[in-house]
């Protein structure tokens, strides 16, 4: 067998050898560049010979520079936000929220904007979002918050049988009372009334038809892993399992902006992929 080089991109290396249980297929790791012979973990590849390795290595290599930005990113953003209080409202956790304000540790900057990606919005605007996504049709998406809305004549046993199936703690029902009760903070501590606030979600568009190609919305939303549908919902039914990163706030915005183009039949031929 021919010698495999050492590949090198942007400062990382890529250790390649023959795997003899795979077809003699091309393995590969890849090393930063801080720490040249270590290699990363979960970052590995394979490839049916050396171009496509040497492909595949350089596509690794990029995802891996963009993680590493985002994850900076992210932590620039804690540094400079009560970001703990903007969990307590995207999670929708009124206990903890009530606790953050009654002991003086909310940041009433946030009543302005919460900085971090696309939107730059008061963080009330994450409560009336839910408000407006939970209390509403959320088709073709219902499936996956519960089946209150997908099942005629939803029982307490369908919810507990969902809750099971899913490993979740929290149900549809259970998470609109939740917001409910940070809608009353709102209301009592800052005389913010959630439910007389009109929100234009549809000015949220920036990852949307024809604003972007189809492509684009359906990597923006519909990708299995990264996809906005999958893992903004998870805060429903998971609260207690999702990290919080600097575009999450307007990642909500998206996401209920696409949920108001669906019933109002504006993004009709979009969802069905």
């Amino acid at each position: 067998m021919k010698e495999l080089p050492i590949l090198t991109y942007k400062g990382y290396r890529g250790i390649l050898r023959y795997n003899t249980s795979d077809r003699i297929r091309v393995y590969g790791k890849i090393c930063p560049p801080e720490d040249p012979d270590t290699p990363l973990k979960n970052w590995e590849f394979a490839a049916d010979n050396l171009e496509e390795a040497c492909e595949r290595f350089n596509s690794m290599v990029e995802k891996i520079i963009e993680f590493r930005q985002f994850r900076e990113e992210t932590e620039q953003w804690k540094r400079v936000t009560d970001y703990e209080s903007v969990r307590c409202v995207l999670d929708i956790l009124p206990d903890r929220f009530s606790e953050r304000l009654k002991n003086g540790q909310f940041d009433k900057n946030l009543l302005h904007e919460v900085k971090g990606d696309c939107y730059a919005v008061p963080l009330f605007y994450v409560t009336k979002a839910w408000d407006v996504l939970l209390k509403g049709k959320m088709e073709p998406l219902d499936y996956k918050i519960g089946p209150e809305e997908e099942m005629e004549n939803c029982t307490e046993e369908d919810i507990a049988e969902f809750l099971k199936d899913n490993e979740a703690s929290r149900s549809r029902g259970e998470a609109i009372r939740d917001n409910d009760r940070i809608k009353k903070l709102w209301k009592d501590y800052f005389d913010i009334d959630i439910d007389k606030l009109s929100v234009d979600f549809c000015k949220f568009n920036k990852h949307l038809p024809p604003r972007v190609s189809m492509q684009k919305y359906k990597e923006y939303f519909w990708d299995p892993i990264n996809g906005i549908n999958h893992w903004m919902l998870d805060r429903i039914n998971t609260p207690e399992c999702i990290r919080l990163t600097h575009i999450d706030v307007s990642s909500l915005m998206e996401l209920t902006s696409q949920g108001v183009r669906w019933r109002k039949g504006k993004l009709i031929f979009y969802y069905n992929l």
